[in-house]
């Protein structure tokens, strides 16, 4: 199972960082001031966690997300988590992130780009039932097109005891 996981997501950031543009051949190469997500900028993200016990849950995760301005991104956002001797869950969902951004001018030679948001949608372990959650994390873009990001979730269901997770992940953004 652990081999499985690791496989998987090697290769799955391996297709992220390949499927980025190439800036190699554009004359007017990005500069810092171009680093940050604009209006109409989309996001594709892929997470996951995992702690080496037996007794600990596994995550994988991916999102999608538009950017309507440089401050929130509203998106939809798929999961499965488990554990070794306990059923998988899923959920799929929408959520919503406000970026912590100040003074445009300042706030966009910054590679570090904190949020806290909201989710909202379904989960099923035994049975399907209506799931919420925040979250908080940040994105720590290493070029224009490709971020490493951290999130620490919460999500819970009405039926269910809450769980929180912490994601590690990478995504690409594209216009």
């Amino acid at each position: 199972m652990k081999k499985k996981y690791t496989t998987s997501c090697a290769a799955s950031v391996g297709l992220l960082l390949v499927s980025t543009p190439a800036f190699a051949q554009d004359l007017n190469l990005p500069t810092r001031s171009t680093l940050l997500p604009t209006k109409n900028t989309r996001e594709l993200n892929l997470s996951g966690s995992y702690v080496f016990n037996d007794d600990n849950p596994y995550a994988l995760s991916g999102t999608y997300g538009l950017f309507t301005s440089p401050k929130l991104e509203l998106g939809v956002t798929g999961a499965v988590s488990g554990a070794r001797h306990s059923k998988t869950s899923t959920s799929v969902g929408a959520f919503a992130d406000y970026y912590l951004r100040g003074n445009e001018s300042v706030d966009s030679s910054r590679a570090l780009l904190p949020y806290v948001g909201v989710f909202a949608g379904y989960s099923h372990r035994d049975a399907s039932d209506a799931s919420l959650g925040a979250q908080v994390g940040a994105k720590y873009f290493v070029n224009p097109n490709v971020a490493l990001t951290g999130e620490l979730q919460y999500r819970s269901t009405r039926h269910g005891s809450g769980i929180t997770q912490f994601l590690l992940g990478i995504s690409t953004f594209f216009h």
